[in-house]
């Protein structure tokens, strides 16, 4: 009987490093979803995407930081409202995640 419940053990430990290795180690996302999220951001007015790093932060939540250079900045409220149109548009690509980020200005 010992040596079931060190087999059960080991399978839920197991599962629960593959589940959680991810996001304690800072995986970023897919490919595709880092060229999707880059478009969404460059093409609002002359907006270039330099650096973009984006962290697994829960199951289906995402966090960001992206260096964004422009001839022509505009309000704050545009750029802090960008990740809510980039999130609503991976739900429609059937994707859930959720992405927050914060905005710096330099």
């Amino acid at each position: 009987m010992d040596m079931v419940g060190a087999a059960v053990i080991t399978i839920w430990a197991l599962g629960l490093l593959k589940e959680t290795a991810p996001v304690l180690l800072d995986a970023s996302i897919d490919e595709p979803e880092q060229h999707f999220i880059k478009a969404a951001v460059e093409q609002d007015s002359d907006n270039q995407v330099s650096d973009m790093h984006v962290w697994k932060v829960g199951a289906n939540h995402y966090a960001a930081i992206i260096s964004v250079v422009t001839h022509y900045p505009t309000r704050h409220e545009n750029y802090k409202n960008m990740p809510a149109a980039i999130s609503r548009a991976l739900a429609c690509h059937g994707r859930s995640e959720y992405l927050r980020w914060a905005v710096v200005y330099s």
